[in-house]
């Protein structure tokens, strides 16, 4: 007979019916009875299955139904959404961190396990300042664009070796998102840390790569599971293999010395004396921020161009073979990096379109410190405190009213585009919202769109061509990625 007591099971089952009435009560404070509530929940589950299958649509379909502002369950994590409505999101962006907390909301949905409270507490704010100081001036950024563009160019010729070719072999991969994604992974190592770090250890590159995919997985999973199931099957999990790749990145950095091959990071650790642990959490942090949409943006854009006329991508290979010439090793742009850029007007079009349909769905997350009133044109809403806040990208960039009655299609003669004054988006960020605004409006937007704009002018002149392009998916919570693998052919060297 087994004589097992059967307290251990009671005890379990009693803390976890605590834990979940606790949870309960927390979700219930968080919530407003003014704020319109999506329609279609589930129990328990919420709109997490209409989300999953379809995120863009599932929040449109509810901006019909309920009203531009609303509230959205996840499986039991609710959110307030913030649609296309300029007015209710310049209420929202603009609130100090003391009102509404990005570090708090980021933290909340897993990012503190995913990335480390290094990151998420103190990363955010180191960026800024190395972006501030070593790379947002213009004498600064027109150096490092031309550094930049040969890296990437450099990258690409890594992989066209790794994949067996020689000079002038037609060669093909089985998927541009991911040859995009090592050639500027590389590239971002090499310029804005050191080259250095690869040269030890060639497999970084995929061991970052591969963190990321699961970074990117547990994202998506725990946005539709509980709290208490996301812990041990998302979240824990992704937090042991983070510290592994941690203490790797430490080994590295610890033998190379500030010098020649310093990037402007590897400088900020040693000026500022960045403890190592810090250190390698940071580079974590900002691949993961300066490469992955980068490069989803860059394979994007291809994607796109490709599918325009004939006459159009022989223009923007004109212009891709223009910019190359004015970024060759050991020249100077003769009307400065920035103007070079900005003068290939089809390929920053393009780019620019691009972030238009392909923003996120959801992001610009906010905690809520304390309850805060929302004036719209119709009424005045009371976002609790507690509250997480979203802000809908896409479906402003789909409205419209606000785009015109052609607002989902891929239009690179946009009036929006027109007007450039710097490599920074030409029109309103309450309008093209990719790079999010007011408080924690994005500081490498300057830096990414010349990293999509350089690389989409590699690809061109390497002659990539693409055999399939599936459908748009928003399924991650990055930029919108295809519904399945894009293979590409194109020349390992460029012809003479």
């Amino acid at each position: 007979m087994d004589k097992t007591s059967p307290l251990p099971v009671v005890a379990l089952c009693a803390g976890a019916s605590v834990g979940i009435w606790l949870w309960w009560r927390k979700q219930k404070a968080a919530s407003s009875a003014d704020i319109p509530v999506a329609e279609g929940g589930l129990p328990l589950l919420g709109h997490a299955l209409q989300y999953q299958e379809d995120p863009t649509a599932c929040i449109r379909r509810q901006e019909l139904l309920v009203g531009k502002i609303f509230s959205l369950n996840l499986a039991g994590r609710r959110m307030v959404v913030i649609g296309s409505d300029s007015d209710a999101m310049k209420q929202v962006t603009m609130q100090p961190p003391t009102v509404l907390s990005a570090q708090r909301a980021v933290a909340e949905i897993g990012f503190e396990y995913l990335l480390g409270s290094t990151n998420v507490y103190k990363g955010t704010t180191f960026h800024k300042r190395v972006l501030k100081e070593e790379i947002a001036p213009k004498a600064k950024l027109e150096a490092m664009l031309p550094t930049l563009f040969q890296a990437l160019s450099a990258g690409l010729d890594e992989e066209s070796r790794l994949m067996g070719g020689t000079s002038e072999a037609f060669l093909s991969h089985p998927d541009a998102f991911v040859l995009v994604r090592r050639c500027i992974l590389r590239a971002s190592l090499d310029v804005l840390v050191s080259p250095g770090l690869l040269r030890r250890d060639p497999s970084l590159l995929t061991a970052l790569m591969s963190f990321q995919d699961s970074v990117e997985d547990a994202t998506a999973k725990s946005a539709v599971l509980p709290r208490f199931l996301s812990l041990p099957l998302c979240l824990w999990p992704m937090a042991l293999s983070r510290k592994r790749l941690s203490r790797r990145l430490r080994r590295l950095m610890e033998g190379i010395t500030e010098g020649t091959e310093s990037g402007p990071w590897l400088r900020a650790f040693h000026s500022e004396k960045t403890s190592p642990e810090d250190a390698a959490d940071f580079v974590i942090g900002l691949v993961f921020a300066a490469h992955k949409n980068p490069a989803i943006g860059a394979a994007q854009s291809l994607c796109f161009l490709r599918s325009l006329d004939e006459a159009t991508q022989r223009t923007a290979l004109a212009e891709a073979k223009k910019l190359e010439a004015a970024m060759a090793p050991g020249g100077k742009p003769s009307n400065g990096a920035e103007e070079e850029l900005l003068s290939a007007t089809t390929l920053r079009r393009c780019v620019l379109e691009t972030m238009r349909l392909t923003a996120h769905t959801l992001g610009a997350l906010r905690y809520a410190r304390e309850s805060i009133e929302i004036q719209t044109k119709s009424s005045r809403l009371t976002i609790p405190q507690g509250a997480t806040i979203a802000i809908a990208h896409n479906s402003t960039h789909t409205d419209t009213s606000v785009w015109g009655a052609d607002a989902s299609e891929f239009r690179l003669e946009r009036p929006e585009w027109v007007q450039n004054g710097d490599l920074a988006s030409p029109v309103d960020a309450y309008k093209l919202t990719t790079f999010s605004q007011g408080v924690h409006k994005c500081p490498g937007e300057k830096f990414s769109l010349a990293v999509m704009e350089m690389m989409l002018c590699i690809l061109l002149v390497r002659d990539s061509q693409l055999l399939q392009i599936p459908k748009l998916s928003f399924e991650r919570a990055t930029l919108a990625q295809r519904q399945g693998r894009v293979p590409v052919t194109l020349r390992s060297k460029v012809q003479t």
